[in-house]
Parts: structure tokens; C-alpha cells; sequence
């Protein structure tokens, strides 16, 4: 009969910064880490765990995370919001003006997949060849927003809306480092499609209070499955839900309708090709950039036992165990 190992007890440490969580990594006071993406070129060669680790014995374990890191538009923004074609061509020329495969590699570390629709690939309904994702394409983006009368009428090197009414687009983000990096970005892609930018930059308890009761012009943020099913992404922009989740201020007859229809349907073909309409109309109208989907990697040493990172599971600690012999053993060893 095997037997859950059953440790005295479990001891979790919160580290803010990156490096001094890596370091007690390293000298062995934690068992465990996910690793930070700024420490991930300390830790790997791009995705490959570096040697000097793989000597020590220390286990690398990644996973795509049932994850969707998105930047959305306020639907009822006066600026970026409205169902007008003018607008939807606004947003639409911002998001294929972003430069998204840059943030990719600067500010996700290389660690992410480009989302292509609501639901990532770990979830039910996720429709496997489906890329409704706008491509980075700045001379694209020009020409939309010249079609559609967003023109610099005083010289300064911005444009205006339509009838040469003032146009400034909003970025919100936290004040942190990874924010601050991804707000360069912002600015040099909306500069090079002539597009004035500012950003509004508040610690995040006050963007999350700000952005649920629709404060906010743009910002993003992450949302994560507990479990494998889909529901929860396209939920994100059903009108029930403003001032909820539905951060976008979204409301639309069909998509609501489709939506319920979804719930009321088995997970198989039928709710999948439900779920994929309902990113055509998200893609459609520009609400949000899709993003991207996260990986998680793990370090760990060779005495933690049984450990296996799950997609869905944060909290494994009845299976897995400490073998303090060979701890011992290692530490002394260094």
C-alpha cells in the first residue's frame, strides 16, 4: 500500500524581489521557486535549464499556464470606445501598431505564446488553427487611420480624430519596473503610427477599483483558470458583468445571446464553434488584443520529492515530501 507523505509542515516565503528570491534558491534556503521572467537569463538558456544546474542535480519543469495576458479598450470611452467604424478602426490601428512581438521578448522573456482568440490552448473550447490576432503591421495601421480621417491637422507630428478634434490615447499601468518597460514600448510603437500617447500610472489596488467600475481608457491584466473549462474567458466581456469583470464596458445583444447559448451546450464541437464566434465578434469590434499565454517555470531541488507543477493545482503539498538525508548530503557538499 503506498502511503501520502505527510511533512510537519509547510513554509512559504514571500520574497518580493526577484534576486534575493533566486539567491535563497541557490544557497538552498528554498526547495523550490517559479522562477521571476527578469532572472529567467540567469537561470536558462532559453529554455534549456543551464548546466551549471542540471549538475547540481536541480529539476526544471515548464507549463503553459491557463493563462490570458490581455490590453483592452474601454468601450465607453469617448476617445477609444463606441461601436462607430471610426473608431473601431482607431483601435484596431492601435493594436496592429503595438509592437507585441517585442513586449514578447523584453518584457515576458521570450515566456509567452501570441493568444490567437479568448481561450488559451490549455482550456475546452480553445479552437486549435484559429488566428483572429491582429499582426504587427505599422504601415498597416497608417493607412487605416488615413482612411478613416485621423490626419495631423496643426503639424505637430500627431494626429487628430476625424474633423481634426483633439486625439490622446491613455495607457494605464502600475508604477513598477515591468509596467515602466512595457510604457516604452506603448510610446515608441503609437509615436511611429503618429499617435500621441499618455500614461496614467497608479499602484494596482487603485487601476484594478478604477478599471472594474470603468475609469479607465486602456489598460491589461491577466486572467487565470482554475480549471480546464473555457466559460470564463469570453464571460470576461458579457454585459451582466461591467462593473464585475467585464473591465471593457462591452455590451452586445449577440454576444450575450451566444454566450448563454454556450452555457446551455456540452463541451464538444458545437460549444467550440459557439466559443470561436465569440472571438470573432471580440476580434471584430477591437475590444482587446487577445495577448498573450504565459509559461511557468520551476526550479527545484533534488531532495523535494514527488513534485510535479500542474496546470490548474497550487497546492500539491500532500504529495510531495523531503528527503533530509540527502539535503544534508548536498548542502555540505557546496
Amino acid at each position: 500500500t503506498l502511503k501520502v507523505p505527510q511533512l510537519d509542515r509547510v513554509e512559504v516565503q514571500i520574497l518580493e524581489e526577484s534576486l534575493p528570491r533566486m539567491l535563497a534558491f541557490q544557497s538552498g534556503e528554498l526547495d523550490k521557486v517559479d522562477v521571476p521572467r527578469d532572472m529567467h537569463g540567469r537561470m536558462f538558456d532559453g529554455v534549456t535549464l543551464k548546466s551549471e544546474y542540471t549538475a547540481r542535480g536541480i529539476r526544471h519543469q515548464r507549463l503553459l499556464e491557463p493563462a490570458l495576458a490581455f490590453q483592452y479598450f474601454n468601450m465607453s470611452d469617448p476617445v477609444v470606445g463606441g461601436m462607430a467604424l471610426e473608431k473601431i478602426a482607431l483601435r484596431r490601428a492601435i493594436l496592429l501598431g503595438y509592437n507585441s512581438p517585442r513586449e514578447r521578448e523584453s518584457v515576458f522573456k521570450g515566456q509567452a505564446e501570441f493568444a490567437t482568440q479568448l481561450l488559451p490552448p490549455t482550456q475546452n473550447g480553445h479552437q486549435k488553427g484559429l488566428n483572429l490576432r491582429p499582426p504587427y503591421d505599422p504601415p498597416l495601421a497608417r493607412a487605416l487611420l488615413d482612411r478613416f480621417g485621423y490626419k495631423d491637422c496643426d503639424g505637430d507630428g500627431y494626429r487628430e480624430a476625424p474633423g481634426c478634434k483633439p486625439l490622446v490615447f491613455t495607457r494605464s499601468n502600475p508604477t513598477d519596473s515591468r509596467s515602466r518597460e512595457q510604457d516604452e514600448i506603448w510610446k515608441q510603437s503609437m509615436d511611429a503610427i503618429g499617435i500621441k500617447v499618455q500614461f496614467f500610472n497608479q499602484k494596482w489596488p487603485d487601476l484594478i477599483e478604477m478599471s472594474r467600475t470603468g475609469k479607465l481608457q486602456s489598460w491589461g491584466w491577466s486572467w487565470i483558470s482554475s480549471g480546464p473549462g473555457g466559460s470564463g474567458y469570453p464571460s470576461l466581456l458579457v454585459s451582466r458583468n461591467i462593473n464585475a469583470i467585464n473591465d471593457m464596458q462591452f455590451k452586445d445583444a449577440e454576444y450575450d445571446r451566444l454566450y448563454d447559448l454556450s452555457e446551455a451546450t456540452p463541451i464538444g464541437p458545437r460549444r467550440t464553434a459557439i466559443y470561436e464566434a465569440l472571438s470573432r465578434i471580440a476580434a471584430a469590434y477591437s475590444v482587446l488584443d487577445f495577448g498573450f499565454h504565459t509559461y511557468a517555470n520551476d526550479v527545484s531541488h533534488p531532495w523535494l520529492k514527488n513534485y510535479a507543477r500542474h496546470p490548474f493545482w497550487r497546492t500539491p503539498w500532500k504529495y510531495v515530501d523531503i528527503d533530509v538525508a540527502e539535503r544534508e548530503r548536498l548542502r555540505k557538499q557546496r
